[in-house]
């Protein structure tokens, strides 16, 4: 049986000025149907993820440099955002995912998942 949704990749607008960069990582009517909601900070070339989720629907705000990995049913692929730029990545249930900092600073995921978190429902998956 097919997933009706297994991964969707969007880049987002950022608002960029002298004093930084600002985005909405979600959609205010989307908010409603979270219920996990963590940011992660990734040290210059290390992953974060290699798992899989076998509940719900998670949605990672990444901000590049870096290199997404997801594999779903129809096989695996790999996304590289460029630095500044954001990417909203929405996952499906047992769609394995991995991102990995690419760039020398600090990388910024925003993960909103529509589970609450709970080990029994993530399981390890190396893709990167």
């Amino acid at each position: 049986m097919r997933r009706t949704m297994a991964v969707e990749f969007e880049l987002l607008q950022t608002f960029d000025d002298p004093r930084g960069s600002s985005f909405d990582p979600i959609e205010g009517a989307a908010l409603v149907d979270h219920r996990n909601v963590h940011v992660v900070l990734t040290a210059s070339g290390h992953v974060r993820g290699n798992h899989l989720h076998h509940r719900g629907i998670e949605r990672l705000v990444v901000r590049g440099p870096a290199l997404v990995a997801t594999e779903d049913e129809d096989g695996r692929v790999e996304r590289e955002i460029a630095a500044g730029v954001v990417a909203r990545i929405t996952l499906g249930p047992g769609v394995a995912h991995a991102v990995k900092n690419t760039g020398e600073a600090t990388m910024l995921i925003v993960s909103f998942g529509t589970e609450p978190f709970d080990p029994k429902n993530t399981s390890p998956k190396k893709l990167l």
